[in-house]
């Protein structure tokens, strides 16, 4: 028999939220939770198909979605790390923080479903048999920093691997794809934002990511090109730690706006539309992959780059939005 309720933490993790995320819609009138006999929260099983779909019954595209098994469970500090066996020998190790894992109730044999942006597509796509660790960059190259194991880097930028590089911790990194910054606002766009600048009107509440994060860096860089830094920051709400926090807030309707790459914005695309960037502001953002030095399993992690580097490995990364490597040069006259 179809599940009927679910316990408010089992309710955040069908929806992807916070456990306090659903408190607050709770409390606005936006999610009915009811008690149950033991005076529990819980929430209907028909509240939670209203909300995953907006009123068209659009869905996050089944191809993120990626259904497994809770395999381990790492807490250290703030910080968590998450395996899912997706589908044997494919494994998920997600980097996300001890709060998700406290409110979600993480823990071995539990059913998850990990929903995952463009690029955590392509890579597993290129090569199946790896273990991959997904996470905000700069978390994963302070893991790296720290002495976690790990035989390749992949970046959303050429910063963090460089970074590494001149510390003796990666090898020199190469570019192996390209984005476009763009601005993300809810379908039913509340505040009609249709352009950068008016981000800058007041009462529109923009999220973006945080300083240090690619994309957060990204949206300085654009902002500044702009010459909209100081306006468009001060109606910024919530700085978030990675892009996919940035794109939830809009696609859940508690921003008006957010800058997210390209690529991510199309993973929810019935729930977002985009607004391009002008050309004088759009940022360079290209994505740098290295060979970690500490590795143990060197050659193994110079075929991987390979392959990505490879003529059919940038060919699924085009088929999924990234840019090519390199600009195309201009046509000699």
């Amino acid at each position: 028999m179809p599940k009927q309720t679910y316990t408010a933490s089992e309710a955040a993790a069908a929806l992807g939220i916070s456990l306090d995320t659903l408190r607050r819609w709770d409390k606005a009138g936006r999610l009915r939770v009811e008690r149950d006999r033991s005076n529990r929260r819980v929430v209907a099983a028909t509240e939670i198909d209203r909300l995953r779909g907006d009123a068209s019954g659009t869905h996050i595209s089944a191809r993120n979605r990626l259904h497994g098994i809770v395999t381990d469970v790492q807490v250290e500090g703030l910080m968590a790390q998450v395996e899912i066996v997706v589908n044997d020998p494919v494994r998920l190790v997600a980097v996300v923080t001890r709060d998700a894992v406290e409110d979600l109730g993480l823990e071995p044999g539990m059913a998850a479903t990990a929903i995952v942006a463009s690029l955590t597509d392509v890579l597993p796509g290129i090569d199946g048999s790896q273990r991959y660790s997904f996470g905000g960059s700069n978390m994963l190259a302070a893991q790296i920093e720290h002495g976690a194991p790990a035989d390749v880097f992949a970046s959303a930028n050429t910063t963090l691997p460089s970074r590494l590089h001149a510390k003796g911790l990666c090898s020199k990194p190469v570019v192996f794809t390209r984005n476009r910054l763009v601005i993300v606002v809810p379908r039913s766009n509340p505040s009609r934002v249709r352009s950068v600048r008016d981000l800058t009107r007041p009462g529109v509440k923009v999220v973006v990511a945080g300083p240090g994060v690619p994309v957060g860096d990204y949206t300085l860089d654009a902002l500044k090109r702009a010459k909209l830094l100081a306006a468009v920051l001060s109606n910024v709400v919530s700085r978030e730690t990675d892009v996919r926090e940035v794109l939830a807030k809009v696609a859940l309707g508690e921003a008006d706006a957010g800058f997210v790459y390209s690529t991510d914005a199309k993973t929810v695309s019935g729930r977002v539309s985009v607004i391009g960037l002008p050309a004088r502001a759009q940022p360079t953002v290209r994505y740098g992959i290295c060979v970690v030095e500490a590795s143990g399993n060197d050659a193994a992690a110079r075929a991987f780059v390979a392959k990505v580097l490879s003529g059919a490995g940038q060919a699924r990364l085009v088929a999924a939005g990234f840019l090519p490597r390199a600009k195309p040069k201009p046509a000699k006259r």
